[in-house]
């Protein structure tokens, strides 16, 4: 009896010393999200939106690109918001994962949206939005909150 209680004692130390801060180490941030390069990708549309800016009306130029990675299952979509000046600004990326079917058809597992701003020539990863219902409301509300930019 004393024998298995202390095998059962190792086995417990052992698994609470190894296999759990394994378990919190797969459930670690991924790292730092990083604006694919989309130069090949297909470009969706381009227009002038008119926008407040700090309170102010104008328009600034956006354009729309679109790309499918059947072979990593993976769709991405992305807004390049320019600045007053014509300078690339913002961009908003959304990724989309899929999964293949037994039937070969393709469904979406997992989603994730990233805001991005262009300092000095570099796409620096500003804020990663929610993966709920309506992460357009939560997008003009941060853009809204951190640029003082507002599409209308």
């Amino acid at each position: 009896m004393k024998r298995t209680n202390s095998f059962v004692i190792a086995s417990l130390v052992f698994v609470s010393l190894i296999a759990i801060p394994g378990v919190s180490y797969a459930q670690a941030p991924s790292a730092v999200p990083a604006l694919p390069d989309y130069s090949d990708w297909q470009r969706s549309n381009q227009i002038n939106a008119e926008v407040y800016l700090n309170g102010r009306q104008t328009t600034l130029r956006l354009e729309g690109y679109l790309h499918t990675d059947f072979e990593n299952l993976m769709r991405y979509s992305l807004i390049l918001t320019y600045n007053e000046q014509g300078n690339l600004w913002l961009a908003d990326l959304w990724e989309e994962i899929g999964q293949r079917r037994l039937d070969k058809s393709i469904f979406t597992i997992e989603e994730h949206r990233y805001i991005f701003e262009n300092i000095d020539g570099n796409w620096m990863f500003v804020h990663e939005l929610s993966t709920g219902d309506d992460t357009n409301v939560e997008a003009a509300n941060f853009i809204r909150e951190r640029y003082n930019l507002e599409f209308r």
